[in-house]
């Protein structure tokens, strides 16, 4: 296998059949570890949090509810990424296996859609995991 063609999660370098003998790496073809980070990690310069929203009990308890205009006005003010903290915690089944609540990870995955559609990266951060 040509080590360019292994994802960025594969950091060993690779034996190559022709010319390394056998347990040799042939360097000509690893792709550095740092090249491959920095390709695939976005450069977060400029963020916002979005705090308050998806990591409060429900959504809306602590004053904010997340909308199209956040994400909008963010990326038309420069940002380049947001962070969103989620309870998952108060959105589980209290048996195992902890099954999440269906409605709440629609609306995870449409805030990261909303981030993804303006061209921001987002952090999403698992806050307030609470047994």
């Amino acid at each position: 296998m040509d080590c360019r063609a292994r994802r960025v999660r594969q950091h060993s370098a690779c034996a190559s059949g022709a010319g390394a003998g056998a347990g040799e790496l042939d360097v000509s073809e690893r792709v550095s570890t740092d090249e491959a980070w920095s390709q695939a990690t976005p450069k977060l310069a400029r963020g916002m949090n979005l705090g308050n929203a998806l990591d409060a009990p429900h959504e809306g308890e602590w004053g904010v509810t997340l909308s199209e205009r956040h994400f909008q006005t963010y990326a038309q003010e420069g940002f380049d990424h947001v962070r969103l903290p989620v309870r998952f915690s108060s959105r589980a089944a209290a048996p195992a296996p902890y099954t999440l609540d269906e409605s709440f990870m629609q609306r995870v995955d449409w805030a990261i859609d909303q981030a993804t559609q303006n061209h921001l990266a987002i952090i999403l951060d698992m806050h307030h995991y609470n047994s």
